[in-house]
């Protein structure tokens, strides 16, 4: 089985702030309530104040022993993902995605200098060469940082397989390997190698999205299931 968590928390305008975050907190508590146990949604598309208030009621909707990864799609510029660093140090947050512009090293060598805060980044990496460089140059901490490298964009599997051996020789586990999104197309990889989870994004009008055709999320892990293929639909 792998350790599985769930992503969302798309910005919404639903009128006011309050009923925003409201909203969002009801995302997360039905993902939780469906055997999850880790969350992420998005940050870095409006001001540190407002990530700050979506971040606490995304927390206080958790619940005990769960925990939550923001992702900032590299949206923010090196003054306010540093500033956004130091906003929530401390929460406890399970990664902060991509706070900066993903191949900008020396950036996230310094931010990763700056926080106790793990960070995670990768997905824009397609190659080998890519993510030995980023080992080498971005200043990242092998016993707490995320490489999120997405399978599907990796020259498939053989160049994901060498990956994945490379961060081994380099000192890392491959449980620090969280592959970006694929969803369903990931899943069996994500189990194969080892790796320290897998993504999903829940919503139904994604293609990829949700989780195989009678399989369950329980205590945040999911056995992939035995159908031939990539597994994710069941035919009668």
């Amino acid at each position: 089985d792998v350790f599985a968590y769930a992503s969302g928390g798309h910005y919404r305008d639903l009128g006011s702030d309050a009923d925003n975050e409201a909203a969002l907190a009801e995302e997360v508590r039905t993902a939780m309530e469906s055997g999850f146990t880790q969350y992420k949604i998005k940050v870095g598309g409006a001001p540190l104040d407002t990530d700050r208030r979506r971040i606490d009621a995304a927390l206080e909707a958790l619940g005990p022993g769960c925990r939550l990864a923001v992702d900032a799609n590299a949206a923010l510029g090196r003054d306010a993902a540093f500033a956004f660093l130091a906003a929530i140090d401390g929460l406890g947050l399970a990664w902060v995605e991509e706070p900066a512009p993903p191949l900008d090293y020396r950036l996230y060598a310094e931010l990763a200098a700056s926080t106790e805060t793990p960070l995670g980044t990768g997905e824009n990496l397609p190659s080998f060469d890519d993510v030995r460089n980023l080992l080498r140059y971005a200043g990242l901490r092998p016993d707490r940082d995320a490489i999120q490298v997405d399978i599907g964009l990796s020259y498939g599997l053989p160049e994901y397989a060498r990956i994945v051996a490379l961060v081994e020789e380099m000192g890392w586990s491959a449980r620090r390997l969280f592959p970006h999104a694929g969803h369903l197309l990931s899943l069996h990889a994500a189990a194969a190698f080892g790796l320290g989870g897998w993504e999903t994004a829940l919503s139904a009008d994604l293609v990829f999205g949700g989780l195989p055709d009678g399989c369950r999320v329980e205590a945040g892990r999911l056995s992939p299931p035995e159908t031939p293929g990539f597994g994710f639909e069941t035919m009668p």
